[in-house]
């Protein structure tokens, strides 16, 4: 009994669950932005203000999973923002 129980602990331990979609919905892959003080990229709303360094989505920074990422940068004037 006690080693059907510390498998079913183990099993807890390595369960996995996915909160954002690197590639789906609430991922950034549904738009780009940089400029203005807020706008909404796939559910997000991104709030930057007046301040220099301001959240960017786009290809600038390297995406993990799909082509877009979130990012801060100083110059939303090039292409993409870096």
């Amino acid at each position: 009994m006690r080693l059907v129980g510390i498998y079913g602990l183990a099993s807890l331990l390595w369960a996995q669950t996915i909160l954002v979609n690197g590639t789906g919905a609430g991922s950034f892959e549904g738009g780009t932005g940089c400029t203005g003080n807020s706008y909404t990229v796939d559910g997000w709303t991104i709030v930057n203000g007046t301040q220099t360094n301001r959240w960017a989505v786009n290809t600038g920074a390297g995406a993990q999973h799909g082509s877009r990422a979130i990012y801060i940068t100083n110059n939303c004037g090039a292409t993409p923002p870096s």
